[in-house]
């Protein structure tokens, strides 16, 4: 009927998670020339480290934007790397490239910092190194240090505390986002797994960073975790969804 293919054609969309792709913050040059390749293959927003200076950091929002236009989204990831002082200036000039976030401007225990530096720019902030916990993340919201928290397993203890935080944030009105610490397949199939679980990890708004697989050479699951052109596909095994290769893990054993 046609009350079954739709619904059939909605769980397959929701199997499917947008993610970006990742530029270091190097010269702005080969940040261009990565993120044209990346948007050429299917992602749809770049994420652009910074954080490092000032000038080099607007240099390479401001590339990008112009080489790419207002076709794909952009944020940006200070990783803590900005003083209070010079997140909020360098924001300001980044605004005009309508990023759609900025990741953890100041350092991860200067939450007061992160609260001055919200109420100063009109871009939403989010804390990531600042909230492991689920008491970290309630000191977050109590000091409105943030508009945005990032979360994910290998952070946080577990999947039921990022569940947690996001079920916390939600009831003041805060959203989510899967972070990433570049873990392997088993560990990005529980943030896959938690992030079409779980209402408040908007992930059609900010994509996850399911990513880390693609930073690997080596990968030890009997079925890849299905990453790459701007999404993320949700494995259907049991559990997780994901098998360990145990030749492979004691292959790897051994050579550490």
């Amino acid at each position: 009927s046609f009350i079954f293919y739709l619904l059939s054609f909605i769980f397959y969309l929701l199997s499917f998670i947008l993610i970006p792709f990742v530029v270091a913050a190097i010269e702005p040059d080969i940040v261009v020339r990565n993120a044209e390749q990346m948007v050429a293959s299917g992602f749809d927003t770049i994420k652009i480290k910074v954080g490092k200076d000032p000038e080099g950091d607007v240099a390479r929002v401001r590339r990008v934007r112009e080489a790419l236009g207002d076709r794909i989204k952009l944020t940006v990831d200070a990783n803590g790397g900005w003083s209070v002082g010079d997140a909020i200036q360098t924001i300001r000039r980044l605004e005009r490239y309508e990023l759609t976030m900025v990741e953890q401007p100041v350092a991860r225990d200067d939450l007061d910092g992160m609260a001055k530096v919200r109420a100063a720019v009109e871009v939403p902030i989010m804390a990531d190194e600042s909230v492991f916990s689920v008491r970290d993340a309630l000191e977050a919201i109590q000091r409105n240090a943030v508009d945005l928290i990032s979360v994910y397993p290998g952070k946080n203890g577990g999947i039921l505390n990022s569940k947690r935080i996001a079920e916390m944030a939600q009831a003041v009105g805060i959203a989510c986002h899967i972070g990433s610490n570049l873990e392997w397949d088993v560990a990005s199939s529980a943030m896959a797994h938690l992030a079409v679980s779980t209402p408040n990890i908007r992930s059609e708004r900010y994509p996850a960073d399911i990513l880390g697989p693609l930073y690997h050479v080596d990968r030890v699951v009997t079925e890849p975790l299905k990453i790459g052109n701007g999404f993320a596909e949700v494995p259907e095994g049991a559990g997780l969804g994901v098998g360990l290769d145990e030749e492979k893990v004691e292959r790897l054993r051994e050579r550490t």
